[in-house]
């Protein structure tokens, strides 16, 4: 693991070897199916690669399995909500539409406001979209966050605050270039508000 945490890409090569055997068993055996495991199991490996250095005692099997898990529970959540996106778009949508549109389409559809957040977080850094999804979009408190993204709280504390910044900037650019002068304080009506600590 520490090889790992220093960049050695044999290291993680054969963690992955050991490892990723039993991680995708452990899911299984959990309930979770098949395509999901296999992509939790992906998703581990990367955050390992990513986060490594913070690892430092105690079990790595053990350390391994709760990050899948967390993976697997995300990737779940994540494919029930399109699920009922994609179910709505179809109760709005008439027959000979054709096939229902994607999530992002659903989102871009819904509202010039969630059209806006939607474009602003396609613009955002990774590591602060992520966090911002899990925070604000999927509605886990600051620990569950760090624990999924392997970071310290603090990390997560500050990519929320750089991200939500720079949504409510963008959101409100693009809403005054939209207005016009005499519309004075209509931008309020439209800018994101801020999040809960």
């Amino acid at each position: 693991m520490h090889a790992v945490a220093e960049g050695d890409k044999d290291a993680l090569s054969r963690l992955f070897a050991r490892h990723a055997g039993p991680l995708f068993a452990h899911l299984l055996n959990r309930g979770f199916p098949a395509q999901t495991v296999e992509d939790a199991v992906q998703e581990t490996f990367l955050t390992v690669w990513k986060s490594a250095s913070g690892f430092h005692e105690g079990s790595v099997p053990a350390w391994l399995r709760r990050i899948a898990h967390c993976r697997a529970v995300d990737l779940e959540r994540a494919a029930g909500r399109q699920r009922a996106l994609a179910d709505r778009a179809r109760e709005h949508t008439p027959a000979s539409a054709g096939t229902a549109p994607s999530v992002e389409d659903c989102l871009l559809a819904s509202s010039p406001r969630y059209a806006a957040i939607a474009f602003a977080l396609a613009g955002l850094p990774a590591p602060q979209r992520e966090v911002i999804e899990l925070r604000y979009l999927q509605h886990y408190s600051v620990r569950e966050t760090a624990e999924r993204l392997a970071v310290p709280e603090g990390t997560v504390k500050a990519r929320a605050a750089r991200g939500c910044a720079r949504l409510r900037e963008w959101i409100v650019a693009q809403h005054e270039a939209e207005s016009s002068p005499a519309e004075g304080g209509a931008g309020d009506r439209d800018r994101v508000p801020r999040p809960r600590p």
